[in-house]
């Protein structure tokens, strides 16, 4: 049960959460547009109604988005990964980094996965410079056996927790080009209901106003924010706790490893 809360956590952080501020702007949109048709107890009413409505059949949109948030989060993934020059995992352990690692942390690493990845031979600098590529096809596959090792959040909850940062902000990048085009959507039809509000007399024209300048803040948010620097943040802190873990890991666990799972 446990095992299922905490792969459940990932599933909302980082799948369902993406989705939904991408649809904030539309659903304050709507909000707005409904709110136009009634005043007093009747505005309370269709206000309350059509959220129920609106979240009742937003379900399974929210499912769909999802899974589209998360297709297009692996899609994108190696494009980000190219922009930064690699992974910051397969760049902390090349002898060529200069930004993420030192010499003295890439021989203690490089050692210690000496002892727990089977048959490993970690390239040397001679070796990496001649062949980056088969240099980082090494680091690769090192990547892929402490993330095979470390499945188990209980037993590594930091790995756990900053995985769902980086799928968090990975699966947002991902999504920001209709992430910019729903907000600007949401903020124009926002702000021309408003402005139609306003000239009917109607007193929640105020309140319409504010969230158009948060509908506005969601639009630059997704524009300037989420960009692949943004998202290098979690990636490294993810990167720093794998291999954090390597001096709790032993050379005897690698056959008992679970098969990776997608983020």
């Amino acid at each position: 049960m446990k095992q299922l809360v905490l792969k459940d956590e990932y599933r909302l952080k980082a799948r369902i959460q993406p989705a939904l501020i991408l649809m904030l702007p539309a659903a304050f949109a709507t909000g707005v547009a409904v709110a136009g048709f009634s005043t007093g107890w009747a505005l309370l009413l269709r206000v309350t109604s059509g959220t129920l409505v609106t979240l009742a059949t937003n379900m399974g949109l929210v499912m769909l988005l999802e899974q589209i948030v998360r297709q297009e989060g692996k899609r994108k993934e190696a494009s980000l990964w190219a922009s930064w020059n690699g992974a910051p995992a397969t760049r902390l352990l090349r002898h060529r980094e200069s930004d993420l690692s030192t010499p003295v942390q890439r021989r203690r690493i490089h050692q210690k996965l000496k002892e727990l990845v089977p048959g490993v031979q970690i390239p040397t600098k001679a070796k990496e410079d001649k062949d980056p590529k088969a240099a980082d096809d090494v680091y690769e596959e090192c990547v892929r056996y402490l993330r095979n090792a470390t499945r188990d959040e209980s037993q590594f909850p930091l790995i756990f927790k900053e995985n769902i940062h980086y799928g968090f902000a990975r699966n947002l990048w991902a999504m920001r080009p209709l992430g910019v085009a729903v907000a600007a959507a949401g903020t124009v039809a926002t702000a021309w209901l408003t402005w139609t509000a306003r000239l009917k007399g109607d007193p929640f024209w105020v309140a319409d106003g504010v969230i158009v300048a948060i509908e506005a803040m969601l639009f630059a948010w997704w524009t300037f924010r989420v960009t692949p620097s943004w998202v290098f943040i979690p990636a490294r802190a993810y990167a720093d706790r794998l291999f954090d873990a390597c001096d709790s890991l032993k050379a005897a666990e690698p056959a008992s490893a679970p098969t990776a799972k997608s983020n």
